[in-house]
């Protein structure tokens, strides 16, 4: 299905932007590394679902289900978008399978 990869590529632009928070004023370097760090992570893997899609799934579903875990006391759009998105994109991979 070409939606999973689709959605695997939106996933690594999302992250990808918040390389830019690095330019504000209350963000030093350290910060900028390790959202680039997050996002080089999220897209190894995309590389690797799209590859070893069964594998790739269910990290995506790992990687939804821990922010979820994580972050349940957060607004409802935010696990939604950050959690249901992998969740969704894991699913997809694994119905590729």
């Amino acid at each position: 299905m070409k939606i999973s990869k689709i959605l695997s590529i939106i996933i690594v632009f999302l992250f990808a932007i918040f390389i830019l928070e690095g330019f504000g004023d209350n963000f030093n370097l350290m910060d900028s590394l390790s959202h680039l760090l997050l996002t080089l992570v999220i897209l190894g893997i995309t590389i690797l679902a799209w590859k070893k899609p069964s594998i790739g799934g269910w990290i995506f579903i790992l990687l939804g289900l821990s922010y979820l875990i994580n972050n349940f006391n957060t607004h409802y759009l935010s696990l939604l978008l950050f959690a249901g998105i992998p969740c969704l994109t894991g699913i997809l991979f694994l119905i590729k399978k």
